[in-house]
């Protein structure tokens, strides 16, 4: 049965009130796709209704004769109409021609027509029906369907303005205003960048790319895939090039933004300058816009503070030795999640905090990422369990002293960032990172990871192997360059290796400023590469602990690895 048929059978239900609520809502969606489909429906609808009222011999009214002999009348239009849609018979023609014989005309006498009340009431309420289903159909489409741009990852005590409707942890996060008057709300739009909003803000989302924050202060971490992420404020805006920066408006409209990595274009808006004015903000540096529109850059901050820059969670034991998993040993009484960064940072009693055993199953050790020994002091020790992190800093920023032991367990770096970096400096100021690795595992789930020892002048980070295994996936980088400050000369950190027991593995090893020093355990990297290793061996930043040891490189092609390590004294 075709569309037209089934328009037809369902007009005839709906005429006599035998439609089912699914056959109304099917004769719905064709009238709404197909415009003809509804004309046709109208002219079926009115010729079943001129066809009752033709043929309905039940009351005493009179049909009028002009009716039936006027030809171009509604009645026998109609019916012309019927007799078109009719499906077409085939009639057998007579083998021969029969001469007709004339029939005289005879007058019949027809019976008076009657029309019922009741036919003339449900005619009148279904015409009204369907006047209104069709104005709804063409005035008053399907609301559009809202597409989301991000989804919220965690909250923090959030209330929300009272005119805004609030949002639940793992909800989509669609375009429109979102304000907060107490707690926090972490949001990852699409594009994988993460805004940290802090109440009091209020801030309107466009889509994916673009934000407004109309005041408050929120940080942002960019990823690669969102490169052009914009937030605009009431007197400038700013473009990311990947990177994580704070960003506030005051209460008067100023604009200030502090970049920590990468960097950041800030732009002026303001009506009062003649042509608009831009600039590039570094790692390391804070931007300013005033409510005048001009632009300032500070390009050494003054004594950093340990602001609170996201939902970090932040050590604050009392004992010794004390258990990560015990809320009572952080701030606040809130343990670390994959959505708030660990900070060991800073502690006026010098507490060590462990992970043991007990750290497994739901009571597993996690965190967005971890500073050991942020702004001082910070210890960390592990000796079984299991730990899942983004990234691992140990002795970060000026006056950073971190130290990292891990003789068990297993520690997992979960995403691409930085991987594990031990000593980085800020701003000319040494942070001072030691790992002491004597068992246990450690696993990057991402092969692109690196481990960096010394980050930044005059920053030193050192490695003490004595057992266990560790695989780096890509680059083991003693001495990296600071991406932090300025500075027409390279500023280099200073990296340690003492391979002391054990078996270190990497993709390559790239000695910029430091030395890795051999005693009873194994380097192997990737590829044969004994000769930049000897290379190495000769500028005396490769050596032997004992002198009296010599260096061997051997290259096994079936693995396509290089090992080095210290030969049996003669």
């Amino acid at each position: 049965m075709d569309k037209l048929e089934q328009i037809i059978t369902l007009v005839i239900k709906e005429y006599e009130g035998t439609l089912t609520s699914e056959e109304f809502l099917f004769l719905q969606e064709c009238l709404k796709e197909d415009s003809q489909l509804l004309d046709f429906y109208l002219n079926c609808y009115l010729t079943i209704s001129i066809f009752n009222k033709a043929y309905d011999f039940s009351d005493c009214v009179e049909w009028p004769q002009d009716d039936l002999t006027d030809i171009d009348g509604p009645l026998w239009k109609e019916l012309s109409v019927l007799e078109k849609m009719a499906p077409s018979l085939e009639i057998p023609k007579p083998a021969e021609e029969r001469t007709r014989e004339v029939i005289e005309k005879l007058d019949v006498e027809k019976p008076p027509r009657t029309i019922r009340k009741s036919s003339v009431v449900t005619a009148i309420v279904s015409s009204a029906a369907l006047l209104f289903f069709v104005i709804l159909i063409r005035f008053f489409p399907a609301p559009a369907v809202r597409t989301p741009i991000g989804k919220v990852l965690h909250l923090n005590n959030a209330v929300f303005a009272r005119h805004l409707k609030p949002v639940a942890e793992g909800q989509d996060v669609f375009a429109g205003p979102l304000a907060l008057t107490d707690g926090s709300v972490l949001i990852e739009l699409d594009t994988g960048t993460r805004l940290f909003l802090t109440a009091p803000i209020e801030i309107e989302l466009f889509n994916k790319s673009l934000v407004c924050l109309e005041s408050g202060k929120l940080l942002a971490q960019v990823t690669p895939s969102g490169l052009g992420f914009t937030v605009d404020t009431p007197h400038g805006s700013v473009v990311v090039y990947g990177t994580e920066f704070t960003l506030a408006v005051d209460p008067h409209g100023g604009t200030r933004v502090e970049v920590f990595k990468g960097r950041v274009n800030l732009s002026s808006k303001s009506a009062m300058l003649s042509q608009v004015v831009s600039c590039m903000v570094a790692a390391g540096q804070v931007g300013k816009v005033d409510t005048s529109g001009v632009i300032y850059v500070e390009d050494d901050r003054p004594q950093p503070s340990p602001v609170r820059r996201s939902l970090e969670r932040v050590w604050a034991g009392t004992q010794d030795k004390a258990l990560w998993k015990n809320p009572a040993n952080w701030e606040n009484g809130q343990l670390p999640d994959p959505y708030s960064p660990a900070f060991l940072q800073n502690c006026p009693v010098r507490s060590i905090c462990v992970i043991d055993d007990s750290h497994t199953g739901p009571d597993c050790a996690r965190a967005e990422y971890i500073n050991i020994g942020l702004w001082g002091y910070g210890c960390l020790e592990m000796t079984g369990g299991r730990l899942e992190t983004e990234e691992i800093w140990v002795g970060r920023r000026d006056g950073g002293d971190g130290v990292f032991t891990l003789t068990g367990g297993t520690v997992i770096i979960t995403e691409k960032r930085d991987g594990i970096i031990i000593g980085k400096s800020w701003e000319k100021k040494a942070g001072h990172g030691v790992m002491n690795l004597r068992g246990g595992t450690i696993l990057f789930k991402d092969p692109q990871e690196n481990m960096i020892l010394g980050w930044g002048y005059p920053a030193q980070g050192v490695l003490n192997m004595e057992g266990g295994r560790l695989s780096i996936p890509n680059q083991l980088i003693l001495g990296a360059v600071s991406d932090e400050i300025q500075s027409p000369e390279p500023l280099l950190g200073t990296g340690y290796v003492n391979l002391k027991a054990g078996i270190l593995r990497a993709g390559s090893l790239l000695i910029r400023q430091g030395r890795v020093t051999i005693q009873d355990g194994v380097l192997v990297l990737k590829g044969d590469v004994r000769q930049a290793l000897q290379d190495e061996i000769m500028k005396k930043r490769v050596i032997a602990e004992d002198e009296s040891r010599p260096l061997r490189l051997d290259y096994d092609p079936t693995t396509d690895e290089t090992r080095i390590y210290a030969d049996v004294a003669p």
